[in-house]
């Protein structure tokens, strides 16, 4: 019996342990496949190309602040109004120079040549503000200009646009004042004022002098002076051809009683200087001026065209005399008045004379001819304030016709012969 007992108790102990064995095999399997399970899912994580059913887990999206961005400057905060932005720039510009208003600004702001001219302006003074000044103003749009202590005609505008509550920066350039100011028309209606003012120098100021020689001026002077005829705003200059560098304008002459009118054509071309067009002119088209002018005066014996083709090459200023004459008429008189008025703001001066002859007489005796009315237009200059040194003459003449004193069945061309009783001037400054 109590060994019955002992078999019983001893089976029931082993079942207890058996029990727990299976009891941790279990809760061990359950932990293997828990772990499993969280490996599974970092591969998945780690290689989005895995199997179908494996489920791929999308990075969130980064949440990227709206800035506002504009094609010159880099924008990165709008201000309570444009001043505090252009004291904000010029902060900067005093803590950093040049590389801080570079580096604040997009890189096509500004190009190659504007970053040299700048270089070279910031190697003599570093760049220091002098003076922030309100140049143009609307309700949603504001442009500044900031100037440069010792850089006289560079400015820096920005342009500032409203952007709901906040002003932000639209666009920014340089300014060179002298340049960028002066439009092609502004260039062509100084050009016509200064020359009814007889302010030669002035009206040399818009002109290329490589292209439009100085003697022509002084014949569109001459031609105004003696025509009575004035450039009026009344009836502004009209613009009849445009190229990208290029702008013809026929400019308008009115008499003062509003009853005659002369034109002629105006070219204005433009070159590159540190990013901004340089207008100037370059051509003057007297065709039309010229023939109205011979028709007005070109009666009698005289010719009386003020500028001509000279023979060598170039334009020069014309006087002519009587047959056989080398005493000046009052109104050859009054043209070298005119010329007198021209050259007294140019201290510089040098005047060249040359007289000429028709082919009538001998040689020696046109020779003779030719140097009287030479020196005939010299001594006008001299008792008129211009000083022998400013003059010098030479005379060449039957050599230099400007137009044939025969025709071509060798008969008498008066015409011809009359244009050839000369005396030429030339201006050099």
């Amino acid at each position: 019996m109590i060994n019955s007992l002992f078999t019983l108790k001893k089976k029931g102990n082993v079942q207890i342990i058996l029990i727990i064995v299976v009891a941790l095999i279990i809760v061990a399997a359950v932990i293997a496949l828990i772990i499993a399970s969280k490996k599974s899912k970092q591969l998945t994580a780690v290689n989005p190309e895995t199997e179908s059913a494996a489920i791929q887990i999308e990075p969130k999206q980064q949440i990227v602040p709206e800035v506002k961005l504009v094609d010159s400057i880099k924008a990165t905060k709008g201000y309570a109004n444009p001043e505090l932005g252009m004291q904000s720039l010029a902060q900067l510009i005093k803590n950093s120079g040049l590389t801080g208003l570079l580096d604040s600004l997009a890189k096509n702001s500004f190009n190659q040549s504007e970053i040299k001219l700048l270089a070279q302006y910031n190697e003599k003074s570093p760049l220091i503000t002098d003076a922030i000044n309100l140049v143009s103003k609307s309700d949603n749009q504001q442009t500044w200009s900031m100037s440069f202590k010792g850089i006289k005609n560079l400015n820096l505008e920005i342009s500032y646009k409203k952007d709901k509550d906040m002003w932000v920066i639209d666009s920014a350039k340089l300014i060179q004042k002298e340049i960028n100011y002066q439009s092609p028309e502004s260039i062509a209606q100084g050009f016509l004022a200064a020359l009814q003012a007889l302010d030669f120098s002035k009206a040399l100021s818009y002109v290329d002098l490589t292209r439009v020689p100085a003697e022509k001026i002084a014949a569109l002077c001459i031609l105004l002076e003696e025509t009575s005829l004035n450039y009026s705003s009344e009836k502004p200059i009209k613009r009849i051809l445009h190229k990208e560098n290029l702008i013809t304008y026929l400019a308008y002459l009115i008499s003062k009683d509003k009853l005659e009118e002369g034109k002629f054509a105006l070219t204005l071309t433009s070159k590159e200087e540190h990013s901004a067009k340089k207008w100037r002119v370059s051509e003057i088209n007297l065709d039309s001026f010229l023939e109205r002018y011979a028709n007005l005066f070109g009666d009698g014996d005289i010719y009386y065209t003020p500028l001509i083709k000279n023979p060598k090459g170039g334009d020069s200023l014309a006087l002519y005399f009587e047959f056989n004459e080398a005493t000046l008429s009052k109104r050859t008189q009054r043209q070298l008045d005119i010329v007198i008025a021209l050259l007294k703001n140019n201290p510089n001066k040098h005047l060249s004379i040359s007289g000429h002859a028709d082919s009538i007489a001998s040689t020696n005796y046109n020779d003779q001819l030719s140097k009287d009315r030479s020196l005939a237009v010299k001594n006008y200059f001299l008792q008129n304030g211009v000083k022998e040194n400013e003059i010098s003459y030479n005379y060449f003449g039957e050599l230099q016709p400007v137009r044939p004193n025969q025709k071509a069945d060798g008969s008498d061309n008066p015409i011809g012969r009359r244009a050839n009783r000369r005396a030429e001037i030339y201006l050099n400054f």
